[in-house]
């Protein structure tokens, strides 16, 4: 991505006017395109449209010191979980899924997303938000407590 930036400042501050830098404009908005191409190539073939990757939690007991006894909590790369989206094109069906990284789908939510936006357009983030953790919040709990 820093390639493409680095072009896109190319073409805006390059010292010489319009006219006569129509060639490295060409040259820049060609190799923007492509770069920009190759990014979204890499998004959905390698990263397979993964918004998100993240680990359960472990507790662990630190009785080293004698007067106070704390519970940790940390990392578990065994417990790794993964949201995907996808959003058909001339849709209003929004699917979240929940996977493990051997792609085992745990759960699938589909929902107009129409439902999560106020009357004057505006994005509703509190409900949705709190949808999103009536609804995966105990598939997360119940799937990391497992492992």
């Amino acid at each position: 991505m820093s390639l493409g930036c680095i072009t896109a400042l190319i073409a805006q501050f390059y010292p010489k006017v319009f006219p006569d830098n129509r060639i490295l404009l060409g040259i820049c908005a060609f190799f923007y395109f492509g770069i920009s191409g190759i990014l979204q190539f890499m998004t959905m073939v390698l990263d397979q449209d993964i918004m998100y990757i993240g680990y359960g939690s472990k507790k662990v007991n630190n009785n080293n010191n004698t007067s106070t006894s704390a519970t940790l909590t940390t990392k578990d790369k065994n417990q790794k979980f993964m949201f995907r989206s996808t959003m058909p094109r001339d849709s209003d069906k929004y699917t979240l899924i929940l996977e493990k990284p051997i792609g085992k789908q745990i759960i699938k939510w589909e929902d107009s997303v129409g439902n999560y936006f106020t009357s004057n357009g505006e994005f509703a983030e509190q409900i949705y938000y709190d949808k999103i953790q009536e609804i995966f919040g105990s598939a997360l709990n119940s799937t990391v407590s497992k492992n």
